[in-house]
């Protein structure tokens, strides 16, 4: 007989928003950047050269990173202040939401230098 460990469908509920804004931030920012990506190369070809310069697509990135911050920081301190259990699991899912859009962020600017 197997033994499965008991999860809190409260503990779960609360900690979803956590857990949502950490998948859909670096979700949002590759669909993003595979739209940037494309429309360049259907437009210009593979040719780089000035797609940094070209509109305000790295500013709305690190907007969205920006906002990430904030409310993945708001979401930590409230589970802090209400002393959830899980909260190591939550670092860790936010570091690699955080880690993830980091990433994307690296990629189009080193898309943008690189040519």
């Amino acid at each position: 007989m197997q033994h499965s460990p008991h999860i809190d469908s409260r503990a779960a509920q609360r900690s979803a928003p956590t857990y949502l804004a950490s998948y859909i931030f670096p979700v949002l920012l590759l669909a993003f950047e595979v739209y940037r990506v494309g429309y360049w190369m259907a437009s210009h070809g593979i040719e780089f050269s000035h797609f940094g310069e070209s509109s305000r697509g790295p500013s709305l990135m690190l907007a969205m990173f920006a906002v990430q911050l904030l409310a993945e920081g708001v979401f930590l301190a409230a589970a802090w202040v209400a002393r959830q259990s899980d909260l190591q699991h939550r670092f860790t899912t936010v570091f690699l939401g955080l880690f993830g859009s980091l990433l994307i962020l690296a990629f189009d600017y080193g898309l943008s230098i690189a040519f």
